[in-house]
């Protein structure tokens, strides 16, 4: 995960993230939903969005494919809070005016 923040002069804040959780190719497992969440400190006022890097499964551009062979069905999408996928790759806006600390809340499934 890339989260930036916004305005000129503003670096950004990197880390990684490899989670592996069951995806069945028409849908998810309903019975595991991981929450997890980046605790964020920036300038108020300040626009958030973050960038979830990784490998896609074939065919989708919001479910993170398994890097590990022997497991070739099991993979992990993210979700939002209100259950909308994050698309890996591109920008999300999550906070359009940020306050001194912040919690990005996210689910795993």
């Amino acid at each position: 995960m890339l989260a930036e923040k916004g305005g000129a002069g503003h670096g950004s804040i990197a880390s990684h993230l490899r989670l592996l959780n069951p995806y069945r190719g028409n849908g998810r497992y309903p019975a595991v939903k991981k929450e997890f969440q980046f605790a964020l400190t920036s300038d108020v006022s300040t626009a958030v969005s973050v960038t979830f890097e990784g490998d896609s499964l074939s065919g989708t551009d919001n479910v993170l494919n398994n890097a590990y062979s022997g497991n070739d069905n099991i993979c992990v999408q993210m979700l939002f809070n209100d259950n909308t996928p994050v698309k890996l790759e591109i920008k999300n806006p999550v906070i359009s005016s940020a306050q001194e600390h912040v919690i990005l809340k996210f689910n795993a499934c």
